[in-house]
This record gives C-alpha cells, structure tokens and sequence, in this order.
C-alpha cells in the first residue's frame, strides 16, 4: 500500500448495507449462537436469510440452532474487490460450505490454502468491525479456540475484520428491534451500550440501565489517521 493511500483508508469500515431480515446475524454473534432461518411449514433451512420463504412463500419463518459443522463444497481466494476497506485485507479466503441442509458462503479465517473441497470446518457468526454478524470458517472442532495462535497474516486479517463484544463499547443506531440488540449486547458481555436519547427513554426498565444516552461526542473522525480502541461496534438498521 503506497503511504498516500493511507490515511485514506486507515479508518474505513467493512461493507455494512444489510436490510433488517440480517439482524438476526449480529444477534447470533453477539450471543455467541448459531442458528439458520427455517420455512416451518416445510422445515427446509433457507439461505440467505430472507422475509419469505423461497419455497412456499410463507411468512412462517423461525431461527433454529443447529451443529456448526460444515464441509467445504469449494474454495477459493479474493484477489481483487470494489471494497476500499477489503481491498487491504487481500488476498481473502472464502468457501462454499454444506451445513445443515444449506450451503453457505463464509469467510475462511485461516491461512490461505488452509481449506480444501471435502475438508470439515468449523463454523461461527461473528461481529466484523462494522457490527454485522458474518458467517465465518475456522479449522478445528466446534468449542475449539477460534482465536488460537496463527500465522502473522492470519492473525491480521482476523484482527482487522472481526471485532468482539465482550468488553467492548457497542453503539447501536435505529430503533429497528433495537432492545433484542441491546438484550443481545449485554448478553455478550458488552462493556457499554450507547443507544439515541430517545430511544433511551422507550428501552424497558431492565435493559434501560444497561445503557447510556448517545450524545454523539464520540463519534469517529473519519479524516484522522488514528484508529480509536475501542471503536463502538454499530448496529444500525
């Protein structure tokens, strides 16, 4: 990366346009769950998540745990991306994975080659640092440490595009299911929640004094090279 890119990237964010049907993604990680949307007048798994369902058009629809084991359909790597912010991360694993009935697209949080069709992986949801729930692949069996020691590229990866809750100030914006967020973030062990004023007086009482007003004081200057830790986590929708 050439120096005078830099500062141009450095406080960029990964790519957050979702609609509301994805809430449920930060949600899961926030919780430290892993569930796929189901049809339940079929049971079939649907993937993506959507507000229908594919197959019979019902509105029916219902999140389900389910083990988060995979196999690897296929794998490959991103070597180029319209995304300012992931164009510094390349080149970025991805695969096709077979869970639960449904074959889903994750981020391959190991190092480059690791995955192979037919491997079994791993799977997790996790914040990236946009506060979007993402599916994501590691080696090892579930329960296994996902943050376990990696290779130098690896671990930057995964440092520069996941974010955790535990501990960390989370900003939630919109008012779009906003206290399943919030009973989510303190679920996950978040450290501060900032949520809009107003919101903050509709919140009930017992996840209300969870919470502090958001005055907006911290708001995050784009412009500036420097990286704020921690950097609240939103989840606007």
């Amino acid at each position: 990366m050439m120096a005078s890119d830099a500062s141009a990237t450095a406080a960029l964010l990964p790519p957050y346009g979702r609609d509301v049907t994805s809430l449920e993604l930060t949600v899961c990680a926030l919780e430290g769950a892993f569930r796929l949307q189901f049809d339940t007048g079929t049971g079939r798994v649907q993937y993506p998540p959507r507000e229908i369902a594919a197959f019979s058009l019902s509105e029916e629809l219902e999140w389900r745990e389910v083990e988060p084991r995979g196999t690897v359909l296929a794998a490959t790597v991103l070597r180029a991306s319209g995304s300012a912010y992931t164009r510094e991360l390349l080149p970025w694993p991805i695969v096709l994975v077979e869970v639960a009935g449904a074959r889903i697209i994750a981020h391959a949080l190991e190092a480059e080659g690791a995955f192979e069709p037919g491997d079994a992986v791993r799977l997790e949801l996790r914040l990236d640092r946009a506060g979007r729930g993402v599916y994501c692949a590691f080696a090892g069996e579930p329960g296994a440490d996902a943050d376990a020691a990696v290779d130098a590229d690896t671990e930057r990866r995964r440092a520069e595009f996941l974010a955790t809750a535990r501990g960390a100030r989370l900003r939630i914006v919109g008012e779009d299911r906003a206290e399943r967020l919030v009973a989510a973030a303190t679920a996950g062990g978040a450290e501060e929640i900032l949520v809009d004023p107003l919101l903050f007086e509709r919140l009930a009482p017992g996840l209300r004094e969870q919470c502090v007003p958001d005055t907006g004081e911290d708001e995050r200057d784009y412009a500036s090279e420097a990286r704020p830790e921690p950097w609240p986590v939103r989840a606007d929708f």
